[in-house]
């Protein structure tokens, strides 16, 4: 674009297509990247973020942007592992209902 014979207009026009484009394409690809867990993946992120001609401001609103998304996931494993923990302790404490309701039987049973 820069060596080519456009006019000026067309050229800056060319290129603020191109970084539309580049945005959008690196905003898809953020929005498709919900395991987290694929390092690669994040890794190509970062580089297209990092090499793309995008502005300094639009740089920083990408990666904003991946850090919400990350924040979020790990709020959601968090939540989703709290809800884990407490139907692990309440299931535990039906258990000990259960053999304290099985042994007040078997006692009540051995004194008849």
């Amino acid at each position: 674009i820069t060596n080519s014979l456009l006019t000026y207009d067309e050229k800056m026009n060319l290129q603020d297509q191109r970084k539309q484009e580049l945005n959008n394409r690196i905003n898809e690809m953020i929005n498709e990247t919900e395991n987290i867990d694929n390092l690669k993946e994040n890794q190509v992120l970062d580089n297209l973020i990092k090499r793309s001609d995008i502005t300094f401001h639009g740089k920083n609103l990408l990666q904003q942007n991946r850090k919400v998304k990350l924040n979020e996931l790990q709020q959601e494993l968090l939540q989703y592992y709290k809800e884990e923990i407490n139907q692990t302790e309440v299931l535990s404490q039906l258990r000990e209902i259960q053999l304290t309701i099985g042994n007040e039987e078997r006692l009540t049973a051995e004194q008849k």
